[in-house]
């Protein structure tokens, strides 16, 4: 549609956790369109991924969070990216570029050269959109990564489509413009 986001992207606080779970929520819906039913999924009793991060971004429209994107420490330099997430309402506009992008600068600047995560190989706003970012099938990936894949499994994530470890390199401030 070529509609750019009047969103504000800006650091996530504590306050947000809420507002951020219900889009990660709203934007399951996108998946569950693509076939991807996590009602299916054979998760084991209280199991729950906790609203936790240690970089955490969110764009806001108004007084509305309407995307989030939270990132966790794997090592000093290597920060995994656990959700990005935009309300549906509000796809198709580049915020969720616009969140990446974001989180990968103040990752830079916090000293991170490197983000990874687990994601779908085929599903149009997963492996694609990132690729096009600059993020890469991850050859040697980090052994928490290796054991995420390992819980994705288990947990029954595969039967939605091949999912794949991606990485991407932050490369140096003054490549960031391009």
């Amino acid at each position: 549609s070529g509609r750019h986001h009047e969103a504000m992207i800006r650091p996530a606080t504590a306050a947000d956790a809420v507002a951020m779970a219900a889009v990660e929520a709203e934007a399951r819906a996108l998946l569950e369109a693509q076939g991807v039913h996590f009602d299916r999924l054979d998760l084991p009793e209280g199991f729950s991924e906790e609203m936790t991060w240690d970089l955490a971004v969110v764009a806001q429209e108004l007084d509305r969070v309407v995307g989030m994107a939270r990132c966790s420490a794997l090592t000093p330099t290597l920060l995994r990216l656990d959700q990005v997430s935009v309300s549906p309402a509000w796809s198709h506009r580049g915020i969720g570029s616009a969140l990446l992008a974001t989180a990968c600068d103040l990752a830079r600047a916090a000293g991170y050269d490197q983000v990874t995560g687990t994601t779908f190989a085929d599903v149009a706003f997963n492996a694609p959109f990132y690729r096009r970012l600059g993020a890469r099938e991850d050859a040697q990936p980090h052994p928490e990564m290796v054991r995420r894949r390992k819980v994705e499994r288990d947990l029954g994530l595969d039967q939605f489509g091949r999912r794949i470890i991606m990485r991407m390199d932050l490369g140096p401030e003054d490549q960031a413009a391009s």
